[in-house]
């Protein structure tokens, strides 16, 4: 993993597996799971806490969501 922002209602992780980059996500920040994955790898997120979010990663890769990545399909 390479970062974890908490988004006012929920822990969003950044990272990256053998496959690519991925999201994860937890509303308790001990049980995860996959929200989303991309073909880079993913260095970094910020949120300003109140449901805007920003991870950028290789390849300029960057995703946005303005409802702190309630879903897979938040991000654009």
């Amino acid at each position: 993993l390479h970062g974890v922002a908490y988004t006012g209602s929920r822990w969003l992780a950044v990272g990256a597996d053998s496959f690519g980059g991925l999201v994860l996500t937890s509303t308790n920040g001990t049980s995860w799971s996959t929200l989303t994955t991309t073909f880079d790898p993913l260095y970094a997120i910020a949120t300003d806490g109140a449901g805007r979010v920003v991870i950028v990663g290789a390849a300029g890769t960057v995703l946005r969501a303005t409802d702190g990545g309630a879903t897979a399909g938040s991000f654009t």
